[in-house]
């Protein structure tokens, strides 16, 4: 499979991360904004068309793809906030999935998989490791 063929699933995490801009969720959980519609934590830098890496990887949301990287490569940068929203607010994510828009709807299962399976790993290391 591409290494882009599942990336279709940021699709419903920008989503989810406006929300948390909105919310005031994201600044909460350690982004600093920037300037309006950008945000960093730590290294990583989220903004409306995509997010980035100084190390070259990038997300780009208009066309859906990686680029010099994938998800796996982007994870260790999420997962700390991903945690914290779910220790935090343990029922947000499954809410905001609830609600999310229509045209959304068909890549939730996706989502999922993809936080999911990351998240479990990490708990996983952590408590072993």
């Amino acid at each position: 499979m591409p290494r882009n063929a599942n990336a279709n699933f940021l699709r419903v995490y920008f989503w989810m991360l406006g929300q948390d801009v909105r919310l005031g969720v994201l600044e909460k959980g350690g982004f600093e904004k920037l300037q309006p519609g950008v945000y960093q934590l730590g290294s990583l830098r989220l903004f409306q068309l995509g997010l980035s890496l100084p190390d070259g990887l990038c997300y780009d949301r208009p066309s859906g793809r990686f680029v010099n990287g994938d998800f796996q490569q982007l994870w260790p940068h999420l997962a700390p906030y991903e945690q914290w929203v779910g220790e935090t607010r343990p029922d947000y994510r499954k809410r905001l999935l609830r609600i999310c828009p229509p045209h959304l709807r068909p890549l939730r299962h996706l989502w999922r998989k993809r936080f999911q399976d990351a998240l479990y790993q990490r708990k996983l290391s952590t408590t072993m490791g």
